[in-house]
C-alpha cells in the first residue's frame, strides 16, 4: 500500500496519548506512523494485514531499544494491533487498523490519481474463497487433529493459527500430516527428550523439511531399512475436498 489517511484526531486516540505522555509528543507521534508506514510497506493491499516482522529490523527503522518498541505495542495491543505474539527475534500480529485507512482511501475521489483504473468484475479467486469457507470446520478439525498427535502439546494456539494460514489445500494437508508423523517418528527413533522436541508452533514453520526427510534427520543408518517412511499417526483427509 503506497498511502494511506491520516486521521486529524489521530493524536487523541488512547493508545497514542499513552505513547505522548511517555516519550513526549513529537517522539511518540513520530514512533506511531512511522510503524504504521513500515508497516504500509510492507501489505500489499490484499487479504488480512498480517506480518512476521524482525524486531531487529523494525527497531532499527523506528530508531529505538526493544524496550521502547515493546512499550509501544503494550499502548496498541487489543486495539489498533491484534494477536499480538513476541518471540526472542519476531513479532507477529494482525493490524485491521490498514483495512480501515484502505477502505475511506479508497472510496476517496479528492485524493485518488486520475489514471486510476476502475475495478473490473469480482476475479475467479472470490469463489474459490467461498469453498474454501465452506470447509473452514471440516479443515480446522484436521489441524486439530494433527496437534493431538503431535509429540509435544505446547504452542497449539499459535501452531494452529500457523496451520491455518500456511495449509489451504487438501494436498498440502496431506503434506503436513506426513511432515507431522515424520517428525514424530524421528523423535522416536532417536529417543529425543521431550524439551528437545520443537513445540507445535515452531514445528509448523519448518514442517515442509519434515515432508520427505531424509535418512540421517530419521536416525536411521543409511540401507537399513526401507526407502519409505512409516505414516505413523497420518490422519485420514478423505473427508475434506480440494479447493
Amino acid at each position: 500500500m503506497k498511502w494511506f489517511k491520516h486521521n486529524s484526531q489521530a493524536s487523541k486516540s488512547d493508545g497514542l496519548v499513552r505513547l505522548m505522555s511517555k516519550y513526549g509528543r513529537a517522539r511518540g507521534y513520530g514512533l506511531y506512523f512511522l510503524f504504521i508506514e513500515y508497516c504500509a510497506a510492507k501489505w500489499d493491499g490484499s487479504g488480512e494485514p498480517h506480518f512476521f516482522i524482525s524486531i531487529p529490523q523494525i527497531t532499527s527503522f523506528l530508531g529505538c531499544k526493544r524496550n521502547v518498541l515493546r512499550t509501544f505495542l503494550e499502548c496498541f495491543n487489543n486495539k489498533t494491533i491484534t494477536n499480538l505474539v513476541e518471540t526472542e527475534n519476531e513479532i507477529e500480529f494482525d493490524f485491521p487498523k490498514l483495512l480501515e485507512i484502505k477502505h475511506k482511501d479508497a472510496m476517496s475521489s479528492k485524493i485518488r490519481p486520475a489514471n486510476i483504473v476502475e475495478p473490473g468484475p469480482p476475479r475467479k479467486e472470490k469463489k474459490r474463497k467461498d469453498i474454501y469457507s465452506a470447509n473452514a470446520s471440516a479443515f480446522a478439525q484436521q489441524c486439530l487433529a494433527l496437534y493431538e498427535i503431535y509429540p509435544k502439546k505446547v504452542g497449539k494456539k499459535l501452531g494452529l493459527s500457523r496451520c491455518q494460514k500456511k495449509i489451504k489445500t487438501k494436498g498440502a494437508l496431506e503434506d503436513l500430516s506426513r511432515a507431522v508423523a515424520n517428525y514424530t517418528k524421528s523423535c522416536e527413533n532417536k529417543g529425543t527428550d521431550k524439551q528437545f522436541i520443537k513445540q507445535f508452533d515452531t514445528f509448523m514453520n519448518c514442517y515442509e523439511e519434515w515432508i520427505n526427510p531424509t535418512e540421517d534427520m530419521m536416525g536411521k543408518k543409511k540401507g537399513s531399512g526401507s526407502s519409505e517412511f512409516e505414516d505413523h499417526g497420518k490422519i485420514d483427509t478423505s473427508d475434506w475436498s480440494t479447493v
